[in-house]
C-alpha cells in the first residue's frame, strides 16, 4: 500500500483495513452486482437518493466509508442533472449515461 494512502488514512488500523477491504476484487464484484441491480442506465437520481442507495450497499458489504453521490462515477459514466421534485423546485443529481461495470 502506498505511503501517501496510509498517511491520508491517519495511520488508523481500522481505516486501513476498510480501505483494503473495499479494494478487494471480491468486494468490488459484490458491490458492482448490487449497483447493477439498483441503478438503471438513462435514469436520473437526486444526490440524496444516490447516497442512500450506496450507503445500503456499503452497509450490506460491511464497507465502513461514508457514501457520496460522486462515488457513483467509479462505476457509471454520469452527467450532472437537475431533478424536478415539487412545485417547480429542482435538486442536484446525476444522470447515468452508461455502465463501466
Amino acid at each position: 500500500m502506498d505511503e501517501q494512502i496510509v498517511e491520508d488514512l491517519l495511520y488508523s488500523e481500522e481505516k486501513i483495513r476498510d480501505h483494503v477491504h473495499l479494494r478487494l476484487p471480491e468486494t468490488q464484484e459484490a458491490l458492482r452486482f448490487e449497483l447493477r441491480q439498483k441503478f438503471k442506465i438513462n435514469t436520473s437520481y437526486c444526490n440524496s437518493e444516490i447516497k442512500s442507495i450506496l450507503e445500503q450497499g456499503y452497509e450490506k458489504l460491511k464497507i465502513h466509508f461514508a457514501a457520496k453521490a460522486t462515488d457513483l462515477n467509479c462505476y457509471f459514466k454520469t452527467r450532472k442533472a437537475k431533478i424536478p421534485i415539487e412545485k417547480g423546485k429542482r435538486v442536484d443529481g446525476l444522470r447515468i449515461i452508461e455502465s463501466y461495470i
